[in-house]
């Protein structure tokens, strides 16, 4: 196709990101991956913002681990971190590192995935983002279940249940109630589990009227 000016060239990408965002906060992944490769496919163009890349990259890692493609989500992770390494971009840098860090829990690994959560928390650490803070405690949790280090796990879930709440971050609260209930589960604390089961299903409900009204 005709190559576009910087300009619409920015503008066009934006909005194919936003729309791949949309679509990937009520979990519909093949729609996010279809419209995140099309901003990736006009940032290539745009070798004037590397930043735009880097940031088309890590979003598109992530969408790729939801659809648990995981050799593709590596790549494009690894890439983003290098451009992203480069151009000192720390906030989207501390995203990324979350990124690789779910990719590693996703297999198992969970001293690599702490290991990756340790990295973006550092990078976090003179950051306002209070909706990627509470993704990094949850993720924090899940990969210290993984150990079955539940005092740790019940920690970092309930602080991200509550910031996810807080921000009415509907994902987000939906994984740490579900860590909390499977914690409480595996200790054979069945009230605590009921509890937390009844907050995990209350709002995977609200997700799922969201995502058919859309």
């Amino acid at each position: 196709h005709e190559k576009l000016d910087t300009k619409t060239n920015n503008y066009l990408s934006a909005a194919y990101e936003g729309l791949s965002a949309n679509y990937f906060e009520v979990e519909f992944y093949e729609k996010a991956l279809e419209y995140i490769n099309m901003a990736d496919e006009l940032n290539r163009e745009n070798t004037d913002n590397l930043l735009f890349l880097g940031q088309t990259l890590a979003n598109k890692a992530e969408v790729h681990l939801k659809l648990d493609q995981y050799e593709d989500a590596v790549i494009f992770i690894n890439e983003a971190i290098d451009i992203l390494t480069d151009e000192e971009a720390m906030d989207w840098l501390a995203f990324a590192e979350r990124v690789r860090g779910d990719i590693y829990l996703d297999r198992g690994l969970y001293r690599l995935a702490l290991e990756s959560y340790e990295k973006a928390l550092k990078l976090q650490k003179n950051l306002e983002d209070p909706r990627e803070k509470a993704f990094l405690d949850q993720a924090f949790s899940e990969a210290y279940r993984g150990q079955k280090k539940y005092v740790l796990t019940k920690q970092y879930a309930e602080t991200a249940l509550n910031k996810s709440m807080e921000l009415g971050a509907l994902s987000i609260a939906i994984q740490s109630a579900e860590t909390l209930f499977k914690t409480y589960e595996s200790e054979g604390d069945l009230a605590n589990a009921l509890y937390y089961h009844k907050i995990f299903k209350e709002y995977s409900d609200s997700l799922f009227h969201e995502k058919n009204i859309r």
